[in-house]
């Protein structure tokens, strides 16, 4: 007698609600395993608990990200005054992936709070990286979205960013063509194995 399904794990499936046309299940932890963090099964996203807040995101030119009044994004040189201007400031909102098998990608949003919201760090176009105010997302019910990255760790405080819109596309910092002095935030084409500096972004805490 095949003894194969007396031997799998059971497992108790609660409910969790309904997006678009999707079923979202909670996975209760076992006896055997209480305190396991559940999870949601579904095709997309669901936001974490897990954030970090007040980070400089900076490119390997010790240049910063900057996010203006007016919703602007630049990239600038910072004294240690400035520095600590909320101008500077990001948080990041870590995500849950439901839809497909884990990887060394982390889900990510990169966001800031300005004149009383939420703004967020977002693909305009394959090239082009813009900030939107939104509402944090619970629950992301497809695979892509102009806010969400795939966050990959290169060393200490070091990443890549890669849409999850525009598939082999990262955050990257360039030089504008009439000032290599000035740089900007931008989605760079870059192979999955291919080294690029500019593609690197340090992460650090304020």
């Amino acid at each position: 007698m095949d003894t194969g399904l007396a031997e799998m794990e059971a497992v108790t499936l609660t409910f969790f609600g309904t997006c678009e046309d999707l079923f979202l299940f909670e996975v209760l932890p076992s006896p055997v395993c209480q305190g396991a963090p559940t999870r949601c099964e579904g095709d997309g996203f669901r936001i974490s608990k897990c954030t970090q807040s007040n980070c400089w995101i900076q490119s390997k030119e010790q240049k910063f990200l900057i996010l203006h009044n007016t919703g602007t994004l630049d990239v600038q040189d910072l004294n240690a005054e400035q520095r600590q201007q909320s101008e500077c400031r990001f948080n990041i909102q870590y995500y849950q992936n439901t839809s497909r098998d884990a990887t060394k990608k982390r889900p990510v949003i990169l966001y800031a709070f300005k004149n009383g919201q939420t703004v967020a760090v977002c693909c305009h176009d394959e090239h082009t990286i813009c900030s939107q105010p939104m509402d944090l997302p619970e629950n992301i019910c497809e695979t892509k979205h102009k806010a969400l990255f795939y966050r990959t760790k290169v060393s200490t405080n070091l990443y890549m960013f890669e849409s999850s819109v525009y598939t082999s596309r990262f955050l990257a910092f360039e030089p504008l063509d009439n000032n290599p002095c000035i740089h900007k935030l931008v989605l760079r084409n870059k192979s999955e194995d291919e080294v690029d500096e500019p593609c690197q972004v340090i992460v650090s805490q304020m």
